[in-house]
């Protein structure tokens, strides 16, 4: 095992404590997540796809013993799979996307091993709508020019 694999391994096997409260408006924001169930847009900047942007439905906060940062543990729409994301390396979208899940919540931690997958597209959608306003934009200014 080479030593990225035994630290991956030490932070999967550590003691996690679940965070309930904080003064931190990012933590605070996700954590009301965690009770509503609603969907937050973010940007990652970790992970295979650095600078991503995600829809993520948090289910708890929780720190590593042993280690300083905080993480998240959501389902996240984009992969359509379980994530832990580390919350220093997310920024919120801006405007904030928030809708009611599409999924059924699990009840129980996910798995350790769902850290990375395979990227998939997740942001068509963004590209299809920036590529209908540059059409209507378009058609407007050949239309003010055919006056």
């Amino acid at each position: 095992m080479n030593s990225n694999d035994e630290w991956l391994q030490q932070w999967r096997d550590a003691d996690r404590v679940t965070i309930e409260t904080s003064g931190d408006p990012l933590t605070k924001f996700l954590l009301e997540a965690c009770s509503t169930g609603d969907g937050v847009d973010i940007i990652y900047f970790g992970g295979s796809t650095p600078g991503a942007s995600r829809v993520i439905c948090p289910r708890r906060l929780f720190r590593v013993k042993g280690y300083g940062s905080i993480y998240v543990e959501a389902y996240c729409r984009t992969r359509e799979a379980d994530r832990i994301f580390r919350l220093d390396k997310i920024k919120l979208s801006y405007p904030t996307y928030r809708a009611k899940p599409t999924y059924t919540p699990r009840t129980t931690p996910i798995a350790q091993t769902a850290v990375h997958s395979s990227p998939k597209t997740g942001c068509l959608i963004y590209v299809a709508t920036g590529f209908l306003i540059i059409l209507v934009l378009l058609a407007i200014v050949l239309g003010f020019l055919s006056i």
